[in-house]
């Protein structure tokens, strides 16, 4: 009998240890893994930074499409009729992108990401994030701020490919390509920024934020201070809340609705809902076509019970966003119309450009062919005078040998003349001698004749 129930225990046993085997594997394909790579070859202007920055947010776009269009086809939205660009845009509040790996060539720059959807958690995490439309209008107004920065840079980059070296006009164009790409990396800090904030992470959503307002403190720096402004309020600490929307605010006045609308999540999240109430008001009163305030004034009166205001604002709502939409529709026509307009003007620049520069080209041939011709010509012309000179130079050589000649040869003759001068000199100065002698013998032969006469005489 105690075999028996040793025997049934162990079978009742071996489920449990496989479905404990089996759990982490269950785990993982509760989730979705998406991995995407860019390569982003860089321009002239472009260092590591700027390529970086926009390698990173070209894959980040190319991550959050495909989770975005994979949410919405697992996820049931609660009292929201949202589009799949909708989900894409707020999947990027949500959704954490990992970096696998990245390099840098000094000419293009690789990045490889990651991003991993939890399919159980996801719709609810979209119905949370839904219930925060200041949060909802923040995320978009970020990422069509950088959809027009990408817009721009590629547009700036173009412009300045086209200008000459050495320009004023360039080196402007250079400054404005920077800026904006400061403003891109500040960008995609607060977009990080809200994945932190909705995950919790507030320490690293505020040091993500400070890093944001140094790179562009001017322009981003209203983003940012709205962004404090809901972490704060997630902390409970309302007055440091209220004080970053007032800095917003003053930075750009013409965000008022937005400031407005935050401050109504911050009286909200105190408790202080007439207040919340009043800042929506605000809000649409600023900017009447500002779809949020609309679906917070929606949530707000179906929370004090008036149900038919809801419904009125929730219709208001999709009204003013099914027209917003054929305007999107029609600006990225009117855009890809204008794209497509610059290509080809750039094209026909390329064009002239290409034509002037072989006319340059064959102009410089022309210019170095007279050069080399007249340099051509100055060689002849120094070798020919060169050549007279030595010719010159050569008569006046053989003319002096021949001078020399003829004056060696007087000097020869002149010297010939003179030992014959000499000679003839001493030839009659011998002669002279000679005769000289001999008119003396007859004398001495008479002085030896007397002498031996006398001599007989006086013997």
């Amino acid at each position: 009998m105690k075999s028996i129930n040793r025997i049934e225990y162990f079978l009742l046993l071996i489920p449990a240890i496989a479905i404990i085997f089996l759990m982490p594997v269950m785990t993982n394909a509760e989730q979705r893994v998406v991995v995407k790579e860019y390569t982003y070859k860089a321009s002239d202007i472009d260092s590591k930074i700027s390529s970086r920055a926009i390698a990173l947010e070209q894959v980040k776009r190319s991550i959050l499409e495909e989770v975005g269009t994979f949410v919405h086809v697992k996820t049931e939205v609660i009292n929201y009729q949202l589009e799949s660009d909708q989900i894409k845009s707020l999947t990027a509040g949500i959704v954490g992108i990992k970096i696998l790996d990245e390099t840098w060539d000094g000419e293009s720059y690789y990045i490889r990401a990651e991003a991993t959807v939890d399919n159980d958690n996801i719709a609810n995490d979209i119905n949370a994030l839904l219930q925060n439309q200041n949060q909802v209008a923040e995320i978009e107004s970020i990422n069509k701020k950088v959809g027009e920065l990408l817009d721009e840079i590629e547009k700036l980059k173009a412009d300045i490919q086209n200008m000459p070296d050495q320009s004023s006009q360039k080196q402007e164009y250079i400054a404005r390509y920077d800026d904006s790409i400061n403003q891109l990396r500040s960008m995609e800090l607060v977009q990080d920024s809200y994945v932190d904030i909705n995950s919790g992470n507030y320490e690293t959503a505020m040091s993500s934020l400070s890093s944001a307002y140094v790179l562009s403190p001017i322009v981003v720096g209203p983003t940012v201070y709205i962004a404090r402004s809901i972490v704060y309020a997630r902390q409970n600490q309302y007055q440091q809340a209220f004080s970053n929307l007032d800095r917003s605010l003053r930075l750009n006045p013409n965000i008022a609705h937005r400031v407005a609308l935050n401050r109504a999540f911050v009286y909200e999240r105190s408790g202080n809902k007439e207040k919340a109430l009043i800042e929506i008001n605000k809000a649409i009163l600023a900017n009447p076509r500002f779809v949020p305030a609309y679906h917070q004034r929606s949530s707000a009166y179906k929370q004090q019970g008036y149900l038919e205001k809801s419904r009125e604002n929730t219709m208001l709502a999709a009204k003013i966003q099914k027209q917003q939409r054929q305007q999107i529709a029609n600006i990225e026509m009117k855009r890809q119309e204008i794209i497509k307009e610059t290509k080809e003007r750039g094209e026909r620049i390329r064009q002239q450009q290409d034509v002037q520069r072989e006319q340059e080209r064959q102009q410089k041939a022309r210019t170095q062919e007279k050069r080399q011709e007249k340099i051509m010509q100055r060689e002849a012309k120094q070798q020919s005078e060169k050549s007279q000179q030595q010719q010159v130079r050569q008569k006046q050589l053989q003319r002096k040998q021949e001078s020399r000649q003829q004056q060696t040869k007087q000097q020869q003759a002149i010297q010939h003349e003179s030992r014959q001068n000499q000679k003839a000199t001493q030839q009659v100065k011998q002669h002279r001698q000679q005769r000289t002698q001999e008119s003396k013998q007859p004398q001495n032969k008479q002085e030896t004749r007397q002498q031996h006469q006398g001599q007989g005489y006086r013997r």
